[in-house]
């Protein structure tokens, strides 16, 4: 899910660019100008020894020797004193001190003798911050003292060859795990900084060692070490039960799975088959639902998720999966396994705002949403598209943005492609990170930031129904449309995205930000109620908001659901509710008699009555209302700008 408030800048084509000299401090004021007009400044000019993105509205930056963060206004809100930091994830940041620094070795283990690479480990203590700085050091329990009978403790040590941390080293849904190279094992975390003691509901288990993956749906990876051998397994961290997944094994080869995390109920496995004669390694991926079952066999040799530090979506948002077969040919498939996109590529990135990134005889480009080609490769990397509807592409000497036509943004090309281009280490794909409003730029081996403003070319018509483009376009000329959500049109939208639309639309209408009216209607500010975690499948903050404010609700035992679609009574109840949160009286409105009406569950009855009432949603026709109908995007967005009407008629 995405959060729009950090994203207020919109994502249309640039019908013509142009440089602007107004100062940066009125840009991110969010002042507006010329719709299809990208314009770039430099915002915090180059002056710091290293630099990573903004997140939470602060970044981490580097200066003699030691990290901090600053704010937008270059203002150093956390000193510089770390060694290591990363990016905020769920309102935290990981940060380290160095304490020691060790060769790589590479080991026979027939043999045992040991060979150092040249590459060089550094160790840190691991601790994380919060926005105002607050520090809270990891600290695991370790194993009780024979002679004192205490829990013995201890920091937490992380290590890397390239002084940076993993973007996979984060919090997700209130947890991270951290492999200790000196304890030689991995520990489970949540945010108050103590290793967790994981459930132990099978009795034959006698150790879980985390993977290090991320919790996602309430489910973590672990290695289980019991009396009849050790393998990975899914655990669940709210009943202790495990989930094994079954294969078959060989006569002739070692075979087992490698796991990744859950999303959507599904999960990428690989069925891994070493050779016992030669050693030689085989690994083929497929999708497995919650019970554990193949729902698409493994067959493919590696596969693309959306994005590894933030949402880790199995199928993106037009329900493809970009995957490699054997051949090293990339092509996506959808839930049912068919082959949606031909397998004629080097490598594929995820869909992001209607366009994903694909390599073709060692150049980039990117493919529409039909899997056309939309701007030719001509690129030595690319990013994909953020949600503001902007690239960063390197052409082999320097970095700059795009926009979604290919068009170049004059003035940007001070980019730092080390920023955007991150190998993993150990990771499966190389992780690239889209630009946002601000952009970290690189001059004379100094650091800072250069900003992007850019308010969108209004859709065409032939972008949506046509009954739906008058509407649809007074909404986003209003402000009320999430930029990122300003395409694929027909699409159903989800519980995730409908949150989006209208957090952004009460803010809009109100004129205040949410965490103000979060805290002026709850009296806990938004960061409280996102560090309560009241789901175990959804921390995005439009998200909490929406749950805050009363808009919506979960589904039960903690699941919020996000990726799931929702239907026309659901929507109903979502704009009644916003409505109540704008100060309407929803109360008193009048029972209105569809043909279809007792398809209508009572617990929506009020709120069709209502938003039919005041003529935010309609019938489907011939006096039905179909409530169980999907809701699409264009839907939303029309009835969402009506709603803006009412209230503003009131």
């Amino acid at each position: 899910m995405k959060s729009w408030k950090k994203r207020i800048l919109a994502a249309f084509a640039a019908a013509c660019l142009s440089v602007t000299a107004l100062p940066a401090a009125a840009l991110a004021a969010g002042e507006e100008g010329e719709r299809g007009v990208l314009t770039y400044t430099e915002a915090i000019a180059p002056q710091y020894d290293n630099a990573g993105q903004f997140s939470d509205g602060l970044a981490p930056v580097e200066k003699n020797g030691k990290w901090g963060y600053i704010d937008e206004n270059n203002k150093v809100v956390i000193p510089f004193r770390y060694d290591i930091a990363g990016l905020f994830s769920e309102g935290y940041a990981i940060v380290g001190a160095k304490v020691d620094t060790y060769p790589e070795v590479e080991y026979d283990w027939v043999t045992g003798e040991g060979t150092e690479t040249g590459r060089m480990y550094t160790t840190y203590e691991m601790a994380f911050v919060d926005t105002k700085g607050n520090e809270t050091q990891f600290l695991y329990n370790g194993y009780y003292d024979e002679e004192t009978g205490n829990l013995t403790t201890g920091p937490i040590r992380y290590s890397t060859t390239d002084e940076t941390l993993s973007p996979a080293v984060a919090f997700h849904n209130g947890y991270i795990s951290f492999y200790d190279p000196d304890e030689a094992g991995a520990y489970l975390f949540d945010t108050t900084g103590r290793a967790v003691d994981l459930p132990l509901a099978d009795d034959s288990v006698s150790w879980y060692d985390p993977y290090g993956w991320q919790v996602t749906e309430n489910t973590l990876i672990v290695g289980i070490f019991a009396a009849a051998g050790g393998d990975q397994k899914y655990l669940n961290l709210k009943t202790g039960q495990t989930l094994t997944v079954p294969v078959e094994s060989s006569e002739t080869a070692y075979v087992y799975t490698d796991l990744r995390p859950f999303n959507q109920g599904m999960a990428w496995v690989g069925v891994r088959s070493e050779s016992i004669a030669t050693g030689e390694v085989t690994s083929r991926w497929g999708v497995i639902d919650a019970t554990g079952k193949f729902i698409i066999q493994p067959a493919y040799a590696d596969f693309r998720v959306s994005d590894v530090y933030g949402d880790y979506e199995v199928f993106g948002v037009t329900g493809l999966a970009m995957v490699e077969n054997p051949n090293g040919k990339w092509g996506a498939i959808n839930k049912s396994g068919q082959t949606v996109i031909p397998f004629q590529y080097d490598y594929l990135y995820s869909y992001n705002f209607g366009l994903a990134a694909f390599e073709q005889n060692g150049k980039w480009g990117f493919l529409d949403e039909n899997g056309s080609v939309a701007i030719p490769a001509q690129y030595a990397q690319t990013t994909g598209f953020g949600d503001d509807g902007y690239a960063v592409v390197y052409d082999g000497s320097k970095a700059y943005v795009i926009d979604s036509k290919g068009s170049a943004v004059p003035g940007a090309d001070k980019l730092d492609p080390d920023t955007y281009f991150q190998e993993v280490e150990g990771g499966d794909t190389p992780v690239v990170y889209a630009p946002s409003e601000y952009v970290v730029i690189q001059e004379n081996g100094k650091y800072g930031f250069g900003h992007i403003s850019y308010q969108p070319a209004l859709p065409e018509k032939s972008d949506m129904s046509g009954w739906a483009y008058e509407e649809v376009t007074a909404a986003i000329e209003e402000n009320l449309v999430p930029t990122y959500l300003q395409n694929l049109y027909h699409n159903a939208i989800n519980r995730g995205e409908f949150c989006d639309l209208t957090i952004q639309a009460v803010s809009e209408t109100m004129g205040k930000d949410i965490d103000v009216i979060v805290k002026e209607k709850t009296g806990k500010t938004l960061e409280q109620w996102q560090q309560e975690y009241p789901f175990y499948d959804a921390t995005d903050s439009d998200v909490i908001a929406a749950y805050a404010l009363g808009i919506v609700n979960g589904r039960g035992e903690g699941k919020f659901d996000p990726y799931a679609s929702i239907t026309r009574q659901e929507a109903a109840a979502f704009l009644a509710r916003a409505a109540k949160v704008l100060g309407m009286d929803t109360t008193q409105a009048e029972a209105i008699q569809f043909n279809d009406g007792s398809a209508i569950s009572s617990i929506f009855q009020d709120a069709v009555n209502f938003v039919c009432g005041i003529n935010v949603m309609n019938g489907t026709g011939s006096n039905n209302f179909s409530p169980r109908g999907n809701y699409t995007r264009e839907q939303s967005y029309m009835t969402i700008y009506r709603l803006f009407q009412a209230v503003a008629a009131e």
